[in-house]
């Protein structure tokens, strides 16, 4: 029997952690510009998408910072959308913070289409939460300079982020 309180916080919306955007500005000189996953109050940019982004488009300008903390129920829709988002505008760079869930159907699918997947080591503390996350992470990136990298094969990395960018 699974303990669902152990397993869950019955919500499917986990806040992205703030200073994971510090991490991420001072060791990939990325910023975030347009939020497509998130609600008035947890969106972490002054550009936000509200309503469905399944449905909506997701570049607002040619070249674009999108960031994805999606509904973890919707992974596999938004790593599709994030994948077909990226075909039409390459010059989009794109960041989702996905639960890792390799025995998911569409994580096989999700190394085919993505460039990089650097799994966070560490469990993450969402929304200014006391305890850490029931589940690991990890940073999935679209992004029009790794394509050729990658031919195919995702770079993929472990990534240490301290316990304060964490949180």
């Amino acid at each position: 029997m699974v303990n669902k309180v152990v397993h869950s916080t019955g919500s499917d919306e986990w806040a992205t952690p703030r200073s994971l955007f510090t991490w991420l500005r001072l060791n990939r000189n990325w910023v975030p510009q347009l939020d497509v996953a998130c609600n008035v109050v947890n969106r972490v940019c002054d550009s936000f998408l509200l309503g469905n982004a399944l449905e909506q488009s997701w570049s607002m300008r040619e070249k674009e910072n999108v960031w994805c903390n999606p509904p973890y129920s919707k992974s596999k829709e938004f790593v599709e959308k994030a994948h077909e988002e990226f075909l039409t505008n390459p010059e989009l760079d794109i960041y989702m913070l996905l639960p890792v869930r390799t025995g998911r159907s569409y994580w096989q699918e999700l190394l085919d289409v993505t460039y990089s997947v650097e799994f966070i080591q560490g469990r993450l503390y969402f929304g200014g939460s006391k305890a850490s996350a029931p589940f690991d992470s990890c940073l999935v990136r679209f992004k029009k300079e790794l394509e050729n990298v990658c031919l195919r094969a995702p770079v993929i990395e472990q990534v240490i982020i301290p316990l304060e960018f964490r949180r």
